[in-house]
């Protein structure tokens, strides 16, 4: 049958048949049977051999592009961030990118100079930020330089980049007990996160995530043995983290014991797929605009100091925000909760973050409002990371078909299955995954053509 079909495409061609509905027809046709990937690729070369004509593409359908809008964000005229997004316009990093990696810049800036009081542990203003993006389409490492740059010139903030080891880490923030004491306030800049985190579930690995879980919470004094093996001290911890990855190297790249300690909430996932800066030749930067930028920040550094309270109305928002953050962790999906048990954390890092920015007394209402609503935007996109890295090395193939089906919305299946050969995943593997995702309401699959071709469609809005 299949030598029948071929026969009859030649004859037809040498009719003068019209070739591209020819065409149409010859690849629905493909997509309708069940070839080995052996088979497939021989009877697809000698197709577009014949038809002198590639398989239809799939478009892929940018997600998240509403984080684009500026009017998402906190960029009032008097704010530095805003200052801070308006220097950037000359890279081609999304405008997310770039909000987060000031805020995060601002917030290491601040050193522990400036809190919010919260119970036994205030609240300080380092987060942990990683930028997620497939690979060289939006300029995050670039976006990260950007900042760490900046950040650089303060003299009283260290910044840690490279493959730095953990001993050597270590051996920076921490000290002996017969050395003077010295405060473990740094930034550590990882553009590229997997060379950081060592590689895929070394021990070096698993030393440094649960170091970076340790240090996350800012304490006054802690002990650091499970780096070093030496009797080694932090005082005065406020690290911050600012890292880049696709989301393949961050599956890859993080222990299978990632979520035991909690290290997944303590990280702000910002994940974009789009930018809508795309120049062949960018613009160059305004030195005088950051110039600006370093002496606000300087001013900043100086002046915003000390406990800064919630305002009562500041404070009744973020204590109704809370209670349904709390109902939703105690329903929310097992996987979904480690990532965002820490959600309360940000919104008062974020608030006292954007109040320094702002140059408020105090944590406004307006400081809250926005903490919510700038990380309640990042949501619908943690999703896209919380699935494989929950799933891991024996959810690969069911993580890459639904992935590629949600991309695109909708894709043939001889599109598919050569997307998933390449990422060495065969048809046998990609059918399975295919009738759970299918299952499960997510997929449909449709039989398009005379010839029975068949058409998946993501159907999850």
């Amino acid at each position: 049958m299949r030598q029948d079909f071929l026969l009859q495409l030649e004859k037809e061609l040498a009719e003068g048949e019209d070739k591209e509905s020819l065409a149409e027809r010859a690849w629905l046709w493909f997509d309708s049977q069940h070839f080995t990937e052996k088979q497939a690729n021989k009877i697809r070369r000698k197709l577009e051999k014949l038809l002198q004509v590639t398989p239809p593409q799939a478009v892929a359908t940018p997600r998240f592009t509403n984080l684009l809008d500026s009017k998402n964000w906190p960029l009032t005229a008097t704010s530095w961030l805003s200052k801070y997004v308006k220097y950037t316009m000359f890279c081609g990093a999304p405008l997310p990118f770039h909000f987060y990696v000031g805020a995060t810049i601002l917030g290491a800036a601040l050193r522990r100079e400036a809190w919010i009081p919260f119970g036994r542990t205030p609240t300080f203003a380092a987060m942990y930020t990683v930028l997620i993006a497939p690979p060289g389409c939006c300029y995050k490492s670039t976006a990260i330089r950007i900042g760490v740059g900046i950040l650089r010139e303060l003299s009283n903030v260290k910044v840690i980049s490279g493959r730095a080891t953990p001993e050597a880490i270590s051996n920076i923030l921490s000290y002996k007990e017969n050395e003077p004491k010295k405060d473990a306030i740094a930034l550590i800049a990882a553009s590229e996160l997997y060379r950081f985190l060592a590689g895929h579930n070394t021990p070096a690995n698993s030393q440094i995530v649960s170091a970076l879980t340790s240090w996350y919470d800012a304490e006054m004094e802690d002990d650091d043995i499970t780096i070093t093996r030496d009797e080694r001290k932090l005082h005065n911890i406020a690290i911050s983290l600012l890292g880049g990855s696709t989301l393949d190297w961050l599956v890859e790249a993080l222990p299978k014991n990632v979520f035991a300690g909690g290290f997944m909430s303590r990280i702000l996932f910002v994940v974009q797929e789009y930018t809508d800066r795309v120049w062949a030749i960018s613009p160059p930067d305004d030195p005088l605009l950051r110039t600006e930028l370093l002496e606000d920040l300087h001013d900043i550094q100086e002046q915003y100091k000390g406990p800064k309270e919630l305002t009562p109305e500041a404070l009744e928002c973020y204590s109704q925000w809370f209670v349904k953050q709390h109902h939703f962790l105690t329903s929310a999906d097992e996987r979904a909760a480690d990532f965002y048990q820490r959600r309360a954390d940000y919104v008062r890092k974020l608030a006292l973050i954007l109040s320094a920015s702002e140059r408020h007394e105090v944590i406004e209402l307006s400081d809250v409002k926005w903490s919510i609503r700038i990380l309640e935007l990042l949501s619908p996109a943690l999703d896209s990371v919380i699935t494989p890295i929950s799933l891991g090395e024996a959810g690969f193939a069911m993580d890459l078909v639904r992935r590629l089906v949600e991309k695109y919305k909708e894709i043939t299946r001889t599109e598919l299955l050569r997307k998933c050969c390449s990422r060495g995943v065969d048809r046998d593997k990609m059918d399975r995954a295919l009738d759970t995702l299918k299952t499960a309401d997510l997929v449909e699959e449709d039989i398009v053509g005379k010839r029975g071709g068949r058409l998946y469609k993501w159907t999850k809005d």
